[in-house]
């Protein structure tokens, strides 16, 4: 009798366990698709005065410097892990890492990417496509996508427009680095061009065919080139730059091109617009204000952090819709393009010119997910060099099942062969502009800053030891050319 008592007893909390680790599971799963935050929902905001725009000097908030010592101070945790071993780490344990092979095999999106992925999330969870402002337009759509390399958002977005509204009459610009002008750093130029060299009439690279959208000219023949046409409902600005070397600055760094992509998609959108901005973090005086600009511009503005974005970093997207287009806006943006290329050392707006209610939401919204963040890679710090097999199993069940609610939540369906912009065939041939070098960064964070401070020849002899890591990738063909080379 004994013995069955303890048989009922531990079966009994075997089953206890197995519904505990589900519900975990489950909270799990459905935090990571809920990460955003409401910063504007119909609230009245009022435009500052024009005669206060960059009049005052850079103004900081002590709740959010606060969070961004914290931020900082867990990711300085990682400043002596080598770079390479870490990315595999977080890779293993991404918790969406099981969505784009789970749509390569299923779906077989056009030029599938994580930036394709995340796009989808965000159309399908926010009214971003202003459907019945369209519909009172014709039916017809136009759409700007800035700093788009190699193309993701604009296949994601025909992806959502085929599966939701197949009958609307979509037409798009999109414009980035010109990844075929010399004059432009290789270092910052995309590797994959299939996508645009086969649809290179959409693409606009500015009138001096660099493809800034930083340099005024750039913008401003942007604006002639796009708004003659019919009315724009949709702009999406995914830029970036890399701040490896300053990870603590990266959204000071990043400041002026948010700015820029900014004021870009103010001139451009219709009345009931959306806007779609990709910015990192919001403790700096700027960025405060230019989310304050948005919020004095559109009904509803929010934060959100896809659940295919990587939950390790900063990135976040603001999420803009229903373009109000104050009255006086056209007077605004004007003032503001003064200073579209100087990236003037003093503040947008004058603390002052923003409520104290709107500043605490920023706070609020910095906080949760500078939480998350914290949280995630504590976590990743805590498994580096402590293997659980339990811990794994528990991982990889995750991982299915978020890839299993992505494609179930967001109703992905793979499209027909008319249905795609250039179609996959095109898409798996190898890019013209591929480039074969791969440098990785070599060591840490840490041992980079070192190597600044080497004297002359020991800095050569670090440089000569990192050229030999460099990894070269020939296809079959390639090597038969070298080898008929060195042959002659």
């Amino acid at each position: 009798m004994e013995a069955h008592e303890q048989t009922k007893k531990q079966n009994l909390t075997a089953s206890n366990n197995y519904f505990d680790e589900n519900e975990i599971e489950f909270e799990r799963v459905t935090q990571l698709f809920n990460k955003r935050f409401t910063l504007v929902n119909n609230e009245l905001y009022s435009l500052p005065k024009l005669n206060s725009i960059f009049k005052y000097p850079l103004w900081s908030v002590p709740e959010l410097q606060e969070l961004k010592k914290e931020l900082n101070g867990v990711k300085n945790c990682l400043n002596n892990y080598d770079l390479d071993k870490w990315q595999l780490h977080t890779k293993l344990r991404n918790s969406a890492k099981n969505v784009i092979p789970r749509l390569k095999s299923n779906i077989q999106p056009e030029l599938l990417t994580q930036a394709w992925c995340k796009f989808h999330e965000i159309v399908s969870s926010f009214p971003l496509i202003p459907l019945d402002y369209i519909w009172r337009n014709d039916n017809y759509f136009k759409s700007i996508h800035l700093c788009e390399a190699p193309g993701a958002f604009v296949t994601s977005l025909n992806h959502w427009l085929q599966t939701n509204v197949p009958d609307m009459h979509w037409d798009w610009t999109a414009m980035t680095l010109n990844p075929y002008y010399e004059g432009n750093s290789v270092s910052t130029m995309i590797d994959d061009d299939r996508f645009i060299r086969h649809t290179l009439d959409y693409w606009y690279f500015g009138e001096d065919n660099t493809g800034n959208i930083m340099t005024l000219n750039n913008f401003t023949g942007l604006i002639k080139h796009s708004v003659p046409h019919k009315d724009i409902f949709l702009v999406t600005a995914d830029g970036s730059v890399d701040c490896a070397d300053v990870p603590a600055e990266q959204e000071s760094v990043l400041t002026h091109l948010h700015f820029c992509e900014t004021l870009a998609a103010l001139h451009l959108l219709a009345a009931g617009g959306s806007f779609l901005l990709k910015i990192f973090t919001m403790f700096e005086c700027n960025t405060i204000c230019l989310l304050y600009l948005l919020a004095c511009c559109f009904t509803n503005v929010s934060i959100t952090k896809p659940a295919t974005s990587k939950e390790g970093n900063s990135e976040v997207y603001v999420v803009c819709t229903n373009f109000k287009r104050p009255v006086n806006i056209t007077s605004y943006l004007e003032k503001l393009k003064e200073y579209y290329e100087c990236d003037p050392k003093t503040a947008i707006f004058n603390e002052s010119d923003i409520p104290r209610y709107f500043i605490e939401k920023i706070i609020n919204c910095s906080n949760f997910f500078k939480t998350h963040q914290c949280s995630v890679i504590q976590n990743n710090i805590d498994t580096f060099n402590n293997y659980n097999y339990d811990a794994f199993l528990s991982m990889r069940q995750i991982q299915r099942s978020v890839a299993d609610k992505y494609i179930k939540d967001y109703k992905i369906r793979k499209l027909g062969k008319d249905e795609e912009i250039i179609g996959n065939a095109i898409m798996s041939l190898k890019p013209a502009n591929f480039n074969p070098c791969k440098v990785s960064m070599q060591g840490s964070y840490n041992e980079r800053c070192e190597k600044q401070h080497l004297a002359y020849f020991d800095r050569m002899e670090s440089f000569y030891k990192d050229i030999e890591k460099v990894e070269i990738y020939l296809s079959h063909n390639d090597i038969k050319k070298v080898s008929y080379l060195f042959e002659k």
